[in-house]
């Protein structure tokens, strides 16, 4: 409620991206995509580099992704998280740029990256 002074310029959508093909019934492009504590539900780190690739997708050139998740770090290694480097090394690849770790809380980490 507190965003609904932006009317149609803010949109919410809870669904998926496990499902195949999750991102088609979206009305692409976006400004930003934010993504809090879901990425590592995908539990297949190899699949993360992917999804991040369908994420692009969804943006205009320059839009930003927001991301707070889960990660390795020295004190914690599960196979279904990445490591910030690894996530970084993941965007670049799906095509963007201009990481930026913005907020590290133990394993949880905040990091932004730009469409390229």
């Amino acid at each position: 409620t507190r965003l609904k002074g932006f009317g149609d310029r803010v949109m919410f959508y809870q669904g998926s991206f496990l499902d195949e093909g999750w991102w088609r019934v979206l009305p692409a492009p976006f400004d930003a995509v934010v993504s809090s504590q879901a990425i590592h539900e995908v539990r297949d780190s190899a699949r993360i580099p992917q999804l991040y690739g369908e994420m692009r997708r969804l943006l205009r050139p320059q839009g930003i992704m927001l991301i707070a998740d889960e990660v390795n770090d020295g004190d914690k290694t599960e196979k279904h998280l990445l490591s910030v480097d690894e996530h970084e090394k993941a965007l670049l690849g799906a095509g963007f740029d201009n990481f930026r770790n913005l907020l590290v809380a133990g394993d949880l980490v905040l990091f932004t990256a730009q469409a390229s």
